[in-house]
């Protein structure tokens, strides 16, 4: 689980700007292990999780003439859920030295929504759209290898 949340403020010349976002996530799996052999454990696994963002940023014109006046607003929504699966096998090299080799299959479906304004002294106008992704991959792009330390 993890949760995030930022605000910043700041300035050009001509205009104040100010952003702002949040987001958490929370997963849930299980890894399970399997003795092949003596010292050879096959382990494998799955974990859910799901994952929510919203950002917003704000830019406003300093300035006290209409005809100079601007500001624009954006906001941009994400929401994702993911499926994360584990493959791999752990062989002792020694008593506590472990060689260790794992894929990481995934399925991810993530939504974007964004919502933008604008707003001068000739047009006010607002934009929205939404994308939605589907993807299946590898985390590790192929095979991740690790030496492993027991103690």
């Amino acid at each position: 689980m993890s949760l995030s949340s930022t605000t910043e403020t700041g300035e050009t010349i001509t205009s104040d700007i100010t952003s702002s976002s949040r987001s958490y996530t929370i997963a849930l799996g299980k890894e399970f292990r399997k003795e092949l052999s003596s010292g050879l454990h096959l382990r494998y696994g799955a974990d859910i999780d799901y994952s929510y963002g919203f950002n917003r940023t704000q830019e406003t014109a300093k300035t006290q003439n209409p005809q100079q006046f601007f500001e624009t607003v954006n906001k941009s929504q994400t929401t994702g859920v993911d499926l994360n699966l584990v493959f791999g096998i752990n062989y002792a090299l020694r008593e506590n030295l472990l060689l260790g080799i794992e894929i990481q299959p995934y399925l991810e479906r993530v939504i974007d929504k964004v919502d933008g304004t604008v707003e001068n002294f000739l047009v006010y106008d607002e934009t929205s759209k939404t994308v939605e992704i589907f993807d299946i991959g590898f985390m590790n792009n192929s095979a991740l290898v690790t030496i492993a330390f027991v103690w």
